[in-house]
Formats: structure tokens, sequence, C-alpha cells
């Protein structure tokens, strides 16, 4: 098992549209899962109005093989 904090980058990473902006992003969450044929699961943490915390957690994503991938 392990986690990624994944975040926004400028200068490092996969181009892709994050929250309809271009952004450059890291590919670390596919190549580990890729490569020791791990789920990837998006765990996701909000902050409330008064300052409270939720974790989601969604299922796992359905990963498709590629050549570079």
């Amino acid at each position: 098992m392990f986690r990624v904090l994944a975040s926004r980058s400028r200068s490092e990473g996969v181009p892709t549209t994050f929250f309809g902006a271009r952004a450059i992003t890291t590919s670390v969450a596919a190549l580990l899962a890729r490569r020791y044929k791990s789920p990837v699961v998006p765990v996701f943490c909000i902050r409330g109005p008064q300052g409270d915390l939720t974790i989601r957690v969604e299922p796992p994503l359905k990963l498709e093989r590629s050549k570079d991938m």
C-alpha cells in the first residue's frame, strides 16, 4: 500500500485540465499502480463551513493499460 499527495505543479508532470484550467499534475499514482498492480483509490478531505473535515473515499479507479502507461 502506498499513498500519494497530488496537487498542481507548474513545471514537472503530465499536462491535464484541473477544475477547467490547464495544469501540470503528477503521474506517480498511475506509474506505481501499474508497476505493483495496485488499485488507485481516490480519497478527499473536504473542509466544511465550520472548519470541520470530512474524509470521502471513492471506489477504486478503473485503469486502462496502454503502451505508454
